[in-house]
Formats: C-alpha cells, sequence, structure tokens
C-alpha cells in the first residue's frame, strides 16, 4: 500500500477518542502507584501505608477518600520529592488538580527532576493551561530529551493545535523511548491519519489495538482503513 497523502478524514471524528485517550493516559501513568511504594521501601512500616491505600481506593473510584490518603503521604514523606510525585499523579488522576500542581511544584523544590516537570506539565495542560504545560515539558526536556512522558505531552499539545506532523514526530520520539503504551500509540495514530499518512496510521492503531483494544482504538483503526480504501 502507497504512502501517499490521502484526503484526511474530518477531525471530529478522531477527537472524542482523543480525549479517552488522555483520560487512559492518566490512568497508565499512575497504575504502579502501590507497586512502586511497596518495592522501593522508601520508608518502613505505616508511613507507606497512604499512598498504597490512596491508589487502591482511587481504583475502587473513591476520589475524595484517596484524596485524603494522598494528601497523608505527603505529609509524612516530606522530604521525598519521589513519594510526593507519586502522590501528585495520584491526586491527579482523580481529577484535584490544584491538588496534584501543588504536590508536585513541593517535589520540583527538593529536586527537579524530568519526571516531575513531565506531571506537572500533564496536570496543567489537563487544567487547560497549555501555555505552562509546554513550558513546563521543555523544562523536562532540557534536563532529560528522552523523557518519555514530556514527549508524548508536547505531541499532545501540537495535535490540540492541529500541527500533525509535529505532534507525530515528537509521539514516535515517546514510543521510541520506552515500552509502548495504548494512550501515546493511539495518540501518534490520531496525528498520522490527520496528517494524510492513512498507511503508517493504520500499523499504529493496529499495534495500540493490540495492547489494549478498546472501543476508541478499534474504532480508529476502522477509520484509518477506511480512509485508506478509498
Amino acid at each position: 500500500m502507497s504512502l501517499e497523502r490521502a484526503e484526511p478524514p474530518a477531525p471530529w471524528l478522531y477527537r472524542v477518542a482523543f480525549v479517552a485517550g488522555l483520560t487512559l493516559l492518566a490512568v497508565v501513568l499512575v497504575s504502579g502507584l502501590a507497586r512502586v511504594a511497596m518495592r522501593d521501601r522508601a520508608f518502613p512500616g505505616l508511613e507507606q501505608d497512604p499512598l498504597v491505600e490512596a491508589a487502591r481506593m482511587s481504583e475502587r473510584g473513591d476520589r475524595d477518600a484517596a484524596r485524603a490518603e494522598f494528601a497523608a503521604a505527603v505529609a509524612l514523606n516530606a522530604g521525598d520529592d519521589q513519594m510526593i510525585t507519586h502522590a501528585g499523579a495520584g491526586f491527579r488522576k482523580t481529577g484535584h488538580h490544584a491538588d496534584a500542581e501543588a504536590a508536585l511544584r513541593k517535589a520540583l523544590q527538593i529536586r527537579p527532576r524530568p519526571s516531575t516537570y513531565s506531571q506537572l506539565g500533564w496536570t496543567l495542560m489537563e487544567a487547560g493551561r497549555v501555555d505552562e504545560a509546554a513550558a513546563s515539558f521543555a523544562a523536562a526536556l532540557q534536563t532529560d530529551p528522552g523523557e518519555p512522558l514530556a514527549l508524548a505531552g508536547m505531541g499532545e499539545i501540537r495535535l490540540t493545535s492541529d500541527r500533525y506532523a509535529e505532534a507525530a514526530d515528537f509521539f514516535r520520539r515517546s514510543i521510541a523511548a520506552k515500552t509502548p503504551d495504548a494512550a501515546v500509540m493511539n495518540s501518534y495514530g490520531i496525528a498520522l491519519a490527520l496528517a494524510g499518512n492513512s498507511t503508517a496510521a493504520i500499523q499504529a492503531f493496529e499495534l495500540a489495538a493490540r495492547l489494549d483494544p478498546t472501543p476508541d482504538i478499534l474504532a480508529n483503526l476502522a477509520r484509518a482503513r477506511a480512509t485508506s480504501s478509498r
């Protein structure tokens, strides 16, 4: 199948899946909180419990209770930037963006890690503060040009600005930097499809579907295939 530019599909067809992809990525970013807390053994005994319990509450959908536990984790681990970053990511997952921002900025004051800048960037972007998000992603990439979450974030910003070729390049670099996940691969496919590269978009959606065959990803794959066959 040739790689010639096809007439791109109507952008709105992919927008619902794009928003769903952001939500999926938020889940992916925080899903390992309990495992990380137990693995690292940064603090003994009960000092680990709030973060673990908060992750469990969040998974059950009890977001307000999870928020209280994440706050307890921040208080108990006031000097540990990594634990505070995990808590900030948890706040973000539960939709408490102001708490997430405060926690992540506190972690950055302790130690400015690229991963923390990336989490802050996603928090700001989801709160609609796109310019600030871009600055935070840029700060992450200044320290680590291969930081995958920051690259994915830059891709999402370019995608929302209809700069599809640039978005695809950022997603490609993010995917190359770590084991691909379905959400980033799906966004990569969207960028390729809207840029008119239906063949490459199909390949991206096929991989996303193998990783996590959600209805949105499968619908995007079907759209890309339909566009390619025209």
